[in-house]
């Protein structure tokens, strides 16, 4: 099993460096955090000098759009984010229970 953190659930306000410091001080080989591709260049070096891998998410409209969920945002954030970053864990929720 390998540790890892939530960003959010150190606090909203921590900045993503900060964030990553105490993940790694905490022994974590994991950090939940929002990446985007304004943020992925500077995301990659900090998991880097931490030894962190990352996980993030992704969220979409499931509520009000149903199976009629465009997927090319989803493709452009694998190309542009999680493959860059070699991402492999991709969390989402949703307020109703569509996934039952």
């Amino acid at each position: 099993m390998k540790f890892g953190i939530v960003h959010h659930s150190m606090g909203h306000d921590i900045p993503l460096p900060k964030a990553m410091e105490a993940a790694a001080q905490a022994g974590a080989f994991h950090l939940a955090t929002g990446v985007n591709a304004n943020n992925r260049d500077e995301a990659k070096d900090l998991a880097a000098q931490h030894g962190l891998d990352l996980v993030t998410g992704w969220g979409a409209k499931y509520i009000e759009l149903g199976d009629a969920v465009p997927t090319e945002p989803f493709e452009a954030f694998c190309r542009d984010v999680l493959d860059p970053l070699d991402i492999r864990v991709v969390g989402t929720c949703s307020s109703h229970h569509r996934w039952h």
